[in-house]
């Protein structure tokens, strides 16, 4: 008999249209992912296309994506035959209902995991294309793909398949499954994000509940090597994780065979009826009913509208899965927005911004399957019940039908966003946190979250309609989703025909607002809002009513079918989309140019063949600058007047100079001194000028240009600009003329450069090129600067140098700028309505006092003294350990959110209202991420504004790796040795993930080419190491010789052998080796702390031994590892509690000391006062270690010998 229902079930569901659909879409977007470059997923230029990283990234999204499948195949199984009243009928038959229960979750489960398997099978077909890229390829395993496949699809559908199955069957709701679906993945979403924090990371990996996150620990620190040849082992987290889930499956599918039928009420419990004897009835007698007088037509139909929609939302509203959705959506917003804002471990403030943005990112889904299911539930409800015919009997319009039945859903969305706003508001108080910004919750939770998914209800509604049958309406919104996806990657980029589009969320900042880019979103919603009446018309205009018609009769009689009204209507909501498409397609492509991805990456080639030819043709040098930049907010505009005077010091004369400006910029004037335009590409924005008379080694002459930079209307895509009505952030070398052919404007994509048959561009140019050392990594020599900057009266404009003077004329205001001392050519203006907090820095006797500024926006106060001390700590700190302060004052201005990041100008420093001025440190136990990156940026102006750097291999060592170095001092000296420790730990965890996402090839340090996991995270590693193995005095003197050798000097600059040589000889011989592991290869160690023994002692102190097994790892680029001896002197350290647990002090550590570790297995022992907790070698990950984890071990007490 069981055989027999597996059978049929097989049969049943491999035959219906829901399995070929799902199968095919599933099929076919792997197949795209495999094949086309814009959409290829968990490949890069280091990791194959074929390799088991790209299948088991795949397997695992597509595995999430596909939770729908088992409640398709699975939980329908159970429902399926109340919903066709064949229940009685089953049971009449000599079929038990545990063996009816069993074969359909047997034949359920079998279809689900052929259904899945059109992902591997994609991956294998897509892999043996043969147009792909055979630079990405790698040899293939498909037993690799079929393991992984085993392991996150087979065992998800499984784990999944059984819960949902289970919910069904004892629910005998189908609702009640999409809700256990629903509730499946707000369960991943909460732990993928505890996954991302380093305190939970393992927790959560354990109870995340597709073992996705477990197999990514597993895999999290691997090498592009291992990438491409290595698969997860079932063992560790992901081996628990798996047994685990495996486990609740059989508990669950138990459940199930102890209640065939699910829950019923026990019979003692139920309610009985009392027999009521009524009157007699009375004897048949006239009566005289009201007369009524019917309403006319229309107002009947929307007084129907009314009560039809108080139906349908009632009913939604009464079942108990809408309030259990509502309870799963506060879940998922206090998992995602509880520690929002998070770095190095510590919160922001919850602002509003942060909170609506984590809600439309980690939300989406739960609205998506809303608009899709509960629209299928919706639509065929009365048919699933057999009522409809009682339903479509009735005078009710289909228009009423289909509008209360959108209504329904409407409402379920627009009580998640209120929910989920009420739940963030919550989240906020709970924190400490009340300046709420109800509008703009409203604002934004109301445009791209209810409107933009009530947009998808109404295709849904249409596409439920069209194909006539529920799971295929399903699988072609689903489809349409993907496949919006996909076409947006590919190049079908337009707003115009692209369902939905909204141009992205409305970027959000706390300075600026959002209100300059409503109106687009405002004309968007729009335009496709009246698309969606002409659709919502389309879908009633075909709904059938009565008996199922198919869907090729409504369409050849759907003239006939329209009436006047809802033609009338079709034709206004047409002509209003067809009258704001017009004007949306005037502001995107007539205002402005309408450019995809595919054309920006033509022009990047076109420019690039045209160009680069004159890469290395000498150029004259800008030695001064003066400009006058009137910044027009409002207007998000600016006109810039700009005098350069330019110096030609080659040693042989120039008869050409090239002049490039950037892509968005518009030249209204230009003129060099005895020269004319030679030859101009508008197009490109350069311009060849040919001088009358060759300029002269050390001749001088004067550029001068007329720039501008407007915003009208608003563009298909990126309609964010450098100039915002509050928050002005414009750099030179977007808005101002530079000298040279502009190699920032080619193609980088090492792929796409193949794929149009240009030479390959290394990241960096070799460290040995002499052509690239006269100059500057920041593309520019040192200059005289002055600068006049307008704006509007009530904002403060900022530039470097020293304010000369502030003047107000009318409803503009006018700050010069000056400077004394020769800065490079990079720098920038900012503009806001700022607030201002001033202090001075009392310099020692022989420097000039510092006045220290910074320039922030009202609504965040929070961290500014906590800015100006890390100022004062950080020159102190680097002007005694490095070089005096080369300037009389230092900035800080804030920007808006729309970028995340400080950069350090000449004494300014812009800095993302993102990042400091919103965290919220607790002074005892949080990573002061504030003064972290204040002290970083202020470094800089040693490393970066005293020393600058040739553009080769190794320059951003000298210039991040060193102001990292020099945060790190001023850490330590504010928080201890602690806190330090702890800040270093995620940045190993940074740079161990980093090195795992190379796209290209890892280099040693002293060749980094621009690859910010090593110059950051890498670079603070290998500086720290360094101090602690030769002492903070070798280290601090080698820095200052390499300024006081290389401060100010071009032609050449300096490079990282320089520094190299200057640190050899510092640290002396007996630390060659050392210097060479560290800067110049790759070099990691593993230390593993394999057991801790302790003993006590009759003197009552405590011998703890120590076994250890030390490596020492050497790695090319891509990551593949060799074994080296080594003897190393290494921390070993006893404690009462973990050093991971330790915050301040030292009071913890009973015992800490270098000792000689050698490769191999050792045991080290100690002896220490008190009885020990944890012990380890390494135990503060100074080294680079391939598994940190590891190094610290939980103590073994054992007997004292002879004891009883």
């Amino acid at each position: 008999m069981l055989g027999s229902v597996i059978r049929f079930e097989l049969s049943y569901q491999l035959k219906s249209a829901a399995f070929v659909l799902i199968f095919a879409l599933f099929f076919l977007f792997v197949f795209g992912a495999v094949t086309i470059d814009q959409i290829q997923i968990g490949s890069s230029e280091a990791v194959h296309i074929n390799s088991p990283a790209a299948a088991q990234q795949i397997i695992a999204v597509m595995g999430v994506i596909g939770m729908f499948i088992p409640v398709v195949f699975l939980a329908t199984g159970v429902t399926r035959d109340r919903t066709l009243g064949t229940e009685e009928t089953f049971r009449s038959t000599p079929v038990g209902d545990r063996t009816l229960l069993l074969g359909r979750y047997v034949g359920g489960l079998i279809v689900s995991w052929l259904c899945f398997a059109s992902v591997p099978l994609a991956f294998l077909a897509g892999s043996l294309m043969p147009w792909l890229d055979q630079e990405q390829m790698g040899p293939f395993n498909p037993g690799q793909v079929f393991y992984l496949y085993l392991l996150l699809g087979v065992i998800n559908i499984a784990v999944a398949g059984t819960v949902l199955y289970t919910i069904a069957n004892l629910t005998r709701s189908l609702l009640a499954a999409w809700i256990a679906m629903i509730a499946l993945l707000i369960g991943w979403v909460v732990a993928v994000s505890l996954i991302g924090e380093l305190e939970t990371r393992d927790t959560a990996a354990l109870f995340e509940p597709f073992g996705i996150g477990a197999a990514s620990e597993q895999t999290r620190y691997w090498t592009a090597a291992e990438r491409n040849a290595q698969v997860p082992a079932l063992s560790g987290l992901l081996l628990q994780n798996r047994l685990l889930y495996g486990g609740v499956a059989l508990v669950l599918l138990a459940i199930d065979l102890a209640l065939p039928r699910g829950l019923r009420v026990p019979g003692a419990l139920r309610r009985k009826k009392k027999l009521e004897t009524g009157p007699a009835p009375a004897a048949l007698r006239p009566v005289d009913l009201p007369r009524t007088t019917p309403a006319p037509l229309g107002a009947a139909s929307f007084l129907q509208l009314g009560r039809r929609t108080r139906f349908e939302v009632g009913g939604v509203v009464r079942s108990v899965a809408f309030w259990v959705v509502l309870l799963l959506s506060i879940v998922n917003t206090v998992g995602s927005l509880w520690d929002t804002g998070n770095m190095y471990g510590t919160q922001s403030y919850p602002v509003t911004r942060l909170m609506v943005t984590d809600i439309l990112g980690a939300f989406s889904f739960i609205p998506l399957a809303i608009a899709v299911y509960y629209t299928a539930e919706l639509v065929w409800r009365e048919r699933s019940h057999r009522f409809h015919e009682i339903v479509d009997a009735t005078p009710t319009p289909s228009w009423v039908l289909v509008s209360a039945k959108f209504l329904a859903v409407f409402v379920i969305l627009v009580a998640l966003a209120v929910v989920a706003a009420l739940t963030a508001m919550l989240i906020q108080t709970f924190r400490g946190y009340a300046a709420y910004d109800v509008g703009q919750y409203a604002l934004r939770l109301g445009i791209d979250f209810v409107i933009a998914f009530g947009l998808l209800t109404v295709l849904a509604l249409f596409f439920q309609v069209l194909t006539n049958n529920r799971w295929a309406g399903i699988g072609v919104i689903l489809a349409f989703f993907v496949v919006s996806i996909v076409l947006d990657q590919i190049g079908f980029e337009n707003v115009l025909y692209t369902y939905g589009s909204t141009s992205g969320w409305i970027p959000w900042s706390d300075m600026n607002g959002g209100a300059q880019f409503v109106g687009i979103s405002l004309w968007l919603t729009l335009y496709w809002s009246l698309f969606a009446v002409a659709l919502a018309v389309l879908t009633f205009v075909l709904w059938s009513r009565g008996s199922l018609e198919p869907i090729g009769g409504r369409l050849r009689r759907l003239p006939s079918r329209y009436g006047t009204t809802s033609a009338i209507v079709t034709g206004v909501a047409l002509i209003g989309f067809g009258v704001v498409g017009t004007w949306i397609w005037y502001n995107t492509s007539v205002r402005n140019d309408y450019l995809t991805a595919e054309d920006m990456r033509d022009g990047a080639e076109a420019y690039e063949r045209r160009w680069r030819e004159y890469e290395f043709a000498p150029q004259p040098t800008i030695t001064s600058v003066d400009l006058d930049m009137a910044l027009y907010p409002h207007k998000r505009a600016y006109v810039a007047d700009v005098v350069y005077t330019i110096e030609n010091r080659e040693d042989e004369p120039l008869t050409t100079a090239h002049v490039d400006y950037g892509w968005r910029t518009t030249v209204l004037e230009q003129s060099i001194e005895g020269a004319h335009i030679e030859e101009a590409a508008p197009e490109d924005v350069h311009y060849v000028f040919a001088f009358d008379t060759p300029m002269q080694p050390g001749e001088t002459r004067t550029l001068r240009a007329k720039v501008e930079s407007t915003n009208p209307g608003f563009k298909n895509r990126g309609n964010q600009s450098s100039v915002n009505w509050n928050g002005t952030f414009v750099t030179n070398d977007e808005a101002l003329p530079q000298m040279g052919w502009g190699g920032g404007k080619i193609l980088t994509d090492r792929a796409e450069r193949r794929k149009r048959g240009l030479p390959e561009d290394p990241r960096m140019p070799a460290i040995d090129d002499e052509r690239y050392w006269d100059r500057s990594i920041l593309g520019a020599d040192w200059i005289d600067f002055r600068a006049e900057i307008t704006t509007d009266a009530d904002q403060i404009a900022v530039a470097p140098g020293y304010l000369v003077s502030d003047t107000t004329t009318g409803d503009r205001r006018t700050f010069t700028y000056e400077q004394d001392v020769p800065i490079q050519n990079f720098f920038a203006v900012q503009s806001a309505d700022y607030e201002v907090k001033e202090d001075l820095w009392d310099a020692p006797e022989g420097q000039d006092d510092v006045t220290l500024q910074v320039f922030y926006d009202e609504h965040h106060p929070y961290n500014v003294d906590r800015m100006i001390e890390a100022m004062k700590l950080s020159l102190a700190r680097f002007s005694a350990a490095f070089s005096p302060f080369q300037y009389r004052q230092m900035r800080i201005q804030e920007f808006p959110a729309y970028q995340t990041f400080a950069q350090s100008f000449p004494n300014t420093v812009p800095y993302s209202e993102a990042i400091g001025f919103i965290q919220k440190p607790d002074e005892d136990d949080d990573i002061d991420a504030v003064t972290y990156v204040t002290a970083h940026e202020v470094a800089h102006q040693w490393f970066g504004h005293q020393l600058s750097a040739a553009p080769v291999q190794g320059s951003t060592m000298l210039i991040e790796s060193f102001a990292q170095y020099g945060a790190l001092l001023v850490m330590e000296d504010l928080y201890g040795p602690e806190q330090m420790r702890r800040f270093l730990r995620y940045e190993l965890d940074g740079y161990l993930s980093g090195r795992a996402g190379e796209p290209i090839e890892e280099m040693p340090l002293a060749l980094v080419e621009n690859q910010q996991y090593i110059h950051y995270q890498k670079g603070g590693l290998v500086m720290y190491l360094l101090r602690d193995v030769v002492g903070e005095e070798a280290v601090n003197r080698s820095l200052a010789r390499m300024i006081d050798q290389w401060a100010y000097k071009s032609r050449p600059y300096p490079r990282s052998t320089d520094y190299l040589a200057i640190l050899r000889d510092e640290v002396g011989p007996e630390h060659q080796d050392l210097v060479t592991d560290l800067f110049e290869r790759i070099v990691l160690w593993d230390v593993d702390t394999e057991e801790v023994r302790a003993t006590e002692r009759a003197d009552g102190r405590w011998d703890v031994t120590l076994k250890v097994a030390a490596r020492k790892l050497v790695a090319d680029g891509a990551g593949n590892e060799t074994e080296e001896d080594f003897t190393f002197p290494m921390d070993v350290g006893v404690f009462t509690k973990h050093p991971r647990e330790a915050k301040r002090g030292e009071d913890y550590v009973l015992f800490f000391e270098k000792r000689e570790v050698r490769t191999g297995t050792q045991e080290i022992t100690v002896t220490v006062d008190e009885r020990p907790a944890y012990a380890g070698a390494d135990p503060y990950n100074k080294l680079i270690d391939r598994t940190p984890e590891d190094n610290v071990t939980a103590v073994t007490v054992e007997e004292t010998a002879g004891a009883d």
